[in-house]
């Protein structure tokens, strides 16, 4: 089902697509009822997969904060945290060095001025991430394979009333 790094194949794309069709033929209880457990299970196994991944407090606060895998039409989204902190921690920053200068007044009242570096704490640029990216690539077949386990499941045990 699946190549080198989670991409899945042509093949298993086209038998995945006609899945999908079959679902969204299916009555819309029981597509809620998919949806639902869907990403609950999958949610369940994206966050494994990123507690995986050693990372820093601050990587853990925002990129791993509020992770969640949504199936949906045309396929699976996963998600880790927004916003712009998110994105630096994942993929770092280009300018390890940038330095800000600014004014300010000493406690005797005398000004001076001050040269931080502002960024030295944020991770070295890596076009690759470091905990999203590795973690989304570790899970794509294994994310198809349980769609299409959760589906076999939930659709039998709806048919039989439970």
């Amino acid at each position: 089902m699946a190549g080198r790094h989670g991409i899945v194949s042509a093949e298993a794309a086209a038998d995945l697509r006609a899945v999908r069709r079959a679902i969204d033929a299916a009555p819309e209880e029981l597509q809620r009822l998919l949806g639902a457990t869907a990403a609950e299970q999958l949610s369940g196994a994206w966050h494994d997969e990123l507690e995986k991944r050693p990372a820093t407090p601050a990587q853990r606060k925002f990129v791993l904060a509020g992770a969640v895998a949504i199936p949906f039409a045309n396929g699976l989204r996963v998600e880790t945290g927004d916003g712009e902190l998110a994105r630096v921690y994942e993929f770092g920053t280009k300018d390890q060095d940038k330095r800000t200068t600014y004014r300010r007044r000493s406690p005797k009242g005398r000004s001076h001025t001050v040269t931080r570096r502002t960024r030295r704490q944020i991770p070295p640029r890596r076009p690759a991430g470091y905990i999203a990216y590795p973690a989304a690539n570790a899970l794509g077949a294994r994310a198809f394979s349980m769609w299409a386990q959760l589906i076999r499941k939930v659709t039998y045990d709806w048919m039989e009333g439970k």
